[in-house]
């Protein structure tokens, strides 16, 4: 259990929380443009997203052997954490557009 719980701080403290960033600007275009920025914000998400998880593979790339040595391959990291990223995304943007309408 102590694994999974440290997994989840490693993985908000590296990479959810510079996503944060990309999402928060999403909300923005939504909160001004309202339903027709989807489009944009899409891509923003798609750019952050990729940007964030390239940069993250070139300078912490010692870090993967801890996900390794817990046995989770790169490819499901990097799924967890687009969906996750997603969830979160979906959160803030539902609640950003039903408030501002």
């Amino acid at each position: 259990m102590k694994s999974i719980t440290t997994v989840l701080r490693y993985i908000f403290r590296e990479h959810t929380c510079y996503n944060l960033i990309f999402t928060v600007v999403g909300a923005y275009f939504i909160a001004s443009f309202g339903v027709a920025s989807f489009f944009y914000v899409f891509w923003i998400k798609v750019f952050g997203n990729l940007m964030i998880t390239v940069f993250w593979y070139l300078t912490k790339r010692r870090f993967l052997y801890f996900f390794y040595n817990l046995g989770v391959r790169l490819y499901q990291l990097i799924i967890f954490l687009i969906l996750l990223d997603g969830l979160i995304s979906l959160i803030v943007f539902t609640v950003t557009y039903y408030l501002l309408n």
